[in-house]
């Protein structure tokens, strides 16, 4: 993703240097004693005479539009890490010192500062989720001169990667199952589904499905996906550890198989006897060892899932390049 982290070619615009920082074959200033981690040049914050307190940078901004993925209306995060090498000068009274930052402006910003590490590279690195909504995202480094004389930020850079990991495939659950069948407030759903799960390029998984059980107290249960397959858009089959909260199942964790049809699928729900005649998607949960988490029908593509009262089930599958 970012380009020209090691210094190799010139600077063709990618980055956006302040104070004359720019690439090098040794220490402009002569502080260091230290070239190139790898290769035949690196980024040099001492270039330029910055003075004392004075800071040399360079940014880069990186394209992340599109990474997180929108399944029915929830987006799910994907993933990003970093990494930079550095190196500071050796002189007495002297401690320039090096930033790292990352800069998302729809979140956080990650980051260090006061880096040092006197004539050896050391290596720095960040991780994180992707914020909601992010675009872009900010990757500086910079040098910062720091002693009673000299006039040069002698801080090196070499290596510099930022690298994403995008959400490719996601199946989204919402609402309710048999509205107002049983117990005393006629109203309220023995079931109700929230959430999305989702794989990453990089075949990690995100996200979570929450199901809430009425009848047991009511329990809230967590499933956290271990193992997603898709069906192109149609169906999903999951594997999940789940943790419950609240009623009689307050505490309680195992692992469960859910399937899940799509809205409108071919054999997922005929709902021609029901007021609405809405196919909005059908689950079944197979739970161990809480077999009351269970939730089965006669529905869906495998035949044992339960229909969708309200809301719907959407599933974006992977796209075959």
């Amino acid at each position: 993703m970012l380009i020209n982290g090691d210094a190799e070619a010139a600077n063709g615009g990618e980055w956006v240097a302040v104070g004359g920082m720019d690439r090098n074959m040794s220490s402009a200033a002569g502080g260091l004693n230290v070239g190139p981690r790898n290769g035949s040049w690196m980024w040099d914050a001492g270039f330029a005479m910055v003075g004392d307190g004075g800071t040399a940078s360079l940014t880069q901004t990186i394209d992340v539009s599109g990474c997180n993925l929108f399944v029915g209306g929830v987006e799910l995060q994907g993933a990003w890490n970093t990494s930079a090498w550095f190196a500071t000068q050796d002189i007495p009274d002297h401690d320039d010192f090096g930033t790292f930052t990352i800069d998302f402006a729809a979140g956080p910003t990650p980051g260090t500062t006061d880096l040092i590490s006197k004539n050896a590279y050391s290596q720095v690195t960040h991780d994180g989720v992707l914020p909601l909504g992010a675009t872009d995202v900010d990757v500086t480094i910079a040098g910062t001169h720091d002693g009673p004389t000299g006039i040069f930020a002698d801080v090196l850079w070499d290596d510099v990667e930022f690298i994403i990991d995008c959400v490719v495939a996601g199946a989204k659950i919402s609402g309710t199952k048999e509205v107002g069948e049983r117990g005393p407030k006629r109203q309220d759903p023995l079931f109700a589904f929230g959430g999305a799960v989702g794989t990453l390029e990089g075949e990690d998984l995100v996200g979570a499905i929450t199901i809430n059980y009425r009848e047991l107290g009511p329990t809230s249960c967590t499933f956290t996906p271990t193992t997603i397959a898709y069906d192109d858009d149609t169906s999903v089959a999951i594997v999940a550890d789940y943790i419950c909260k609240g009623g009689d199942n307050d505490g309680d964790t195992g692992i469960a198989s859910i399937d899940m049809t799509a809205k409108d699928a071919d054999g997922s729900c005929d709902n021609s006897d029901k007021k609405s005649r809405k196919n909005r998607g059908s689950i079944a949960v197979d739970a161990d060892p809480d077999d009351e988490l269970n939730i089965s029908g006669d529905d869906g593509v495998t035949g044992t899932e339960n229909c969708l009262a309200t809301g719907n089930v959407i599933i974006a599958g992977p796209v075959e390049e």
